[in-house]
């Protein structure tokens, strides 16, 4: 199958004929539509992770409509990719990974044709439309190392900036309290809309929270994936957990705040955390990029406690415990193989 284009030559006696002007085989368009799919679905993801709406905190709808442009260009790309590969896109190997989010399309899909309120339903069907596709792309086109680091450079980018901006939220809350003043560290117009409770880009600390839970054992992996230590993202948690809670309660005169008899023990108890933190990160650390995904590690911690939503919290104990489990299965099978 060929694409040919052609431009119209006009002839003497009126008529005309198309002479092709280029040839471009399937094989050249497939592989443009590959390089799409690889490029824009990562730059969606970033996106959409930290879209917001100038006017209101209420961020959703902006995301949504990036979320929606975003993926179905990316689907749509994807298909054509397949349309001129001639390919399908999964082998048999795939079926594990690839079945539970078919088995998610055809129960949306199904749920849809059978509501009796379709056009309600419309958005939540999308949705799934749009998540299942975004998981089978990603199993069948972020096979090779170089898109897998792309999509992690994307993804990791993304987590970032709306981290950074969640510290904003989280020393504009603690150093210029609700009520005290109208100008903080936060100049937007959603400033302490949830009071204490951070939200980030996501106008919602709930989904903020989900955000962080989801991004948590990615983290986990990509430090050992750099060479990092098993037990080190765990006793870096197992540290954090008393200190950023018991401080901060502090700071916001709980358990009796600070006062000039513990002020001293409170300074030296924080210095000396602090310490450990820095040489848990840093000491005899295999890379850079370990130390990074360490610290990522830390400003998650923090900023998911921020969000004061408990079912971030139950989602990041499962995370941390099931990325510890399956840490322990690969390292005990990979010694019995050496």
């Amino acid at each position: 199958m060929k694409s040919v284009l052609t431009h119209y030559k006009s002839g003497g006696d009126g008529g005309g004929t198309f002479l092709p002007l280029k040839t471009i085989s399937s094989s050249v368009l497939g592989d443009f539509f590959s390089r799409m799919v690889a490029f824009s679905l990562p730059v969606t993801y970033f996106l959409v992770s930290i879209s917001f709406y100038l006017r209101t905190y209420d961020s959703a709808q902006v995301k949504i409509t990036l979320a929606q442009a975003g993926c179905g260009m990316v689907i749509l790309f994807w298909a054509l990719q397949l349309i001129f590969q001639k390919r399908w896109p999964f082998a048999k190997k795939d079926l594990p990974l690839v079945a539970p989010f078919l088995a998610i399309l055809a129960s949306g899909t199904i749920s849809y044709f059978h509501s009796s309120f379709r056009a309600g339903s419309l958005e939540e069907f999308s949705r799934r439309v749009f998540y299942s596709f975004m998981a089978l792309i990603v199993i069948a086109e972020f096979r090779g190392m170089d898109r897998h680091r792309r999509l992690m450079r994307w993804l990791i980018a993304g987590f970032a900036v709306t981290v950074f901006y969640g510290f904003v939220q989280y020393f504009d809350g603690r150093l210029f309290p609700p009520g005290m003043t109208k100008v903080g560290l936060d100049p937007f117009i959603w400033r302490q809309a949830f009071g204490l409770r951070v939200f980030s880009s996501f106008g919602n600390p709930n989904f903020y929270g989900n955000f962080l839970v989801i991004i948590t054992p990615i983290l986990i992996a990509l430090f050992f994936r750099n060479g990092g230590e098993t037990f080190r993202p765990f006793i870096l948690i197992a540290l954090l957990v008393p200190v950023v809670i018991l401080t901060d309660k502090l700071f916001s005169n709980s358990f009796g705040g600070i006062t000039a008899q513990n002020q001293l023990w409170v300074t030296l108890g924080l210095i000396g955390c602090l310490v450990a933190v820095l040489g848990l990160i840093w000491w005899k650390s295999p890379s850079a990029s370990a130390s990074g995904m360490l610290v990522f590690l830390g400003a998650t911690f923090i900023n998911l406690y921020s969000t004061e939503t408990k079912g971030a919290w139950v989602g990041f104990l499962a995370a941390v415990i099931a990325s510890a489990l399956l840490a322990g299965v690969f390292w005990s099978e990979k010694k019995g193989v050496e």
